[in-house]
């Protein structure tokens, strides 16, 4: 996922796309840990993503206060 183009999105749109990743994060560790899924790499790529799209939630956030 691109930066410029999460910054082209809605504050509702990151939102829901926030919550999206979080939850698949969360699922590819279950299935880590019960050994169905062996790509930790793909966990790592989401985790970044994720951190990608709140900071560019919290930069709409912070100018819409300005």
């Amino acid at each position: 996922m691109i930066a410029a183009d999460l910054r082209k999105k809605t504050i509702e749109d990151l939102e829901k796309l926030a919550k999206k990743t979080k939850q698949e994060v969360a699922e590819m560790r279950l299935e880590v840990i019960k050994e169905k899924e062996s790509n930790v790499t793909k966990i790592r790529d989401l985790r970044k993503d994720y951190a990608r799209i709140l900071t560019v939630l919290n930069e709409k956030r912070r100018n819409n206060n300005a």
